[in-house]
């Protein structure tokens, strides 16, 4: 058993011992305010367990370096490693600060780009796909401000208002051409959205015409 391995293992040992010490008292004492603490202790538990688990997942990914040169998937000319890049990746099991990645710039299409991120289905923000699709079904149900505060209560998935809006209007473009372009093969959609936002809060559904 690896170093990571046995601190993941150690915290979660530690947690669930912490919560049957609270639910052993909490039975003792006549089980004071019904199931609501003993549900609230359980839904916050393992939280930074839960982020170790995360994060030993990417460094097992590795920070997409690849030699000194690799092949752009734009272009398909080389672009040069200029050295390594962090940031934060967000998911909806809380976000993993202080991630190195491989950066490589300098092809043909003058833009750069981090194999990593690719290999993690990350966008620009290092947005996780899972915490992309929540965050903006969260967005679309309401001012983004409350969908920050809804997603907290909910799944205390932590992220900003302005970051709600940018991923909710992301993903309303993305389903937009996703829309337009089954239309456009003669595929009938039918769905509920807000166009001002070009928000993802529609149903659909397809029948295949004649």
């Amino acid at each position: 058993m690896d170093e990571l391995t046995e601190e993941i293992v150690q915290g979660v040992r530690a947690e669930v011992e912490g919560i049957l010490q609270v639910v052993t008292q909490w039975a003792q004492q006549g089980a004071p305010g019904g199931l609501e603490p003993i549900e609230q202790k359980i839904r916050e538990a393992f939280g930074s367990v839960r982020q170790r688990m995360v994060r030993a997942a990417i460094e097992q990914v590795g920070r997409g370096y690849e030699g000194p040169w690799q092949k752009c998937q734009r272009c398909g000319k080389l672009g040069k490693y200029v050295g390594d890049r962090t940031h934060t990746v967000w998911t909806v099991l809380g976000p993993i600060r202080g991630v190195g990645r491989a950066y490589y710039h300098g092809c043909g299409c003058g833009g750069g780009w981090m194999p990593q991120d690719q290999k993690l289905g990350l966008d620009a923000a290092g947005h996780s796909l899972v915490f992309r699709q929540v965050v903006s079904l969260a967005g679309c149900l309401g001012p983004y401000e409350k969908a920050s505060e809804t997603l907290w209560e909910m799944g205390r998935i932590f992220t900003s208002h302005t970051a709600v809006e940018h991923v909710t209007e992301q993903e309303g473009a993305q389903a937009e051409r996703w829309l337009k372009g089954r239309e456009q093969k003669g595929v009938l959609v039918y769905y509920f959205r807000e166009p001002s936002r070009r928000a993802v809060n529609f149903r659909r559904r397809e029948q295949a015409t004649a």
